[in-house]
């Protein structure tokens, strides 16, 4: 399986969870640099299932959401 930058598997996945193998992160900043792309699903629930599927306790892993981050947040006023 090829390794893809982080870049690309956001291009190939847009707004949707993605199950990543043997992942490199930047050990300056902690971020995701590559990966292998295996699967990806807008629902965080059936990427869970694609894992607990797979059986091979070699493999290290990542699941990561790809999308815009909303901040739900409310303000209220009284007076």
């Amino acid at each position: 399986m090829e390794k893809l930058t982080y870049k690309q598997i956001k291009e190939k996945v847009g707004e949707s969870w993605a199950l990543i193998y043997n992942p490199s992160y930047s050990q300056k900043t902690g971020k995701l640099l590559r990966g292998e792309l295996s699967f990806w699903n807008a629902e965080r629930e059936k990427v869970e299932n694609f894992v607990l599927k797979d059986k091979n306790p070699e493999k290290y892993f990542t699941v990561l959401f790809f999308g815009e981050e909303v901040e739900e947040s409310l303000l209220l006023n009284f007076f």
